[in-house]
């Protein structure tokens, strides 16, 4: 995992830590890890190469996982959104970074399913002709993966919030008092 704070991390203009590209041979290994993750793993679930297993753990800390999982066009925009989220929530460890993943890839796969509806509903002109029932079906399905989609963005988001967020302390000094998550009910306040 890169180390923002450490002094031989070299950052460009944008503040954002400079990555070599890839060698052929590396891309080589990459592409021979990818054919290896494809096949079944052992029973007891654990991969049998040993780089195979450093490698999935690379792709959880330079993003190639999240990047791979969004639509080719949006892929050379989510590195500096993974870390700009990263650098925004202090993200350390592997939980933290899979769950700015997760809001990485729910953000592009909101905005890529709004365009789609967006485009379905209008034409260039902004108009566009509902003559079938075929076509309200489809515009049905658009809105409900684009509300998936938003709900996705949202829960991800959220709970990378939550997740940052220090517990709360607190003293009740009552002779009677009921604490709920989110709630209070004094008797007889």
């Amino acid at each position: 995992m890169i180390n923002l704070k450490d002094p031989n991390v070299k950052l460009d203009k944008n503040g954002l830590p400079k990555i070599k590209p890839l060698t052929d041979a590396q891309k080589k290994k990459f592409e021979e890890w990818d054919k290896e993750a494809a096949k079944p793993v052992r029973p007891d679930g654990i991969a049998k190469d040993p780089a195979l297993r450093e490698a999935r753990g690379l792709y959880v800390d330079n993003g190639l996982y999240v990047q791979s999982s969004v639509h080719y066009n949006d892929a050379d925009y989510v590195p500096k959104v993974r870390n700009e989220l990263i650098q925004e929530f202090n993200a350390t460890n592997k939980a933290e970074l899979l769950l700015v993943d997760m809001v990485t890839n729910a953000y592009f796969g909101y905005m890529r399913s709004s365009k789609a509806l967006m485009l379905f509903i209008e034409d260039n002109d902004g108009r566009r002709d509902f003559d079938s029932q075929t076509w309200i079906n489809m515009m049905k399905e658009l809105g409900k993966i684009v509300d998936m989609a938003n709900r996705h963005f949202t829960t991800s988001l959220t709970c990378l919030k939550e997740f940052r967020q220090q517990p709360v302390k607190v003293k009740v000094h009552a002779k009677e008092a009921f604490i709920a998550n989110n709630q209070q009910f004094n008797k007889n306040a």
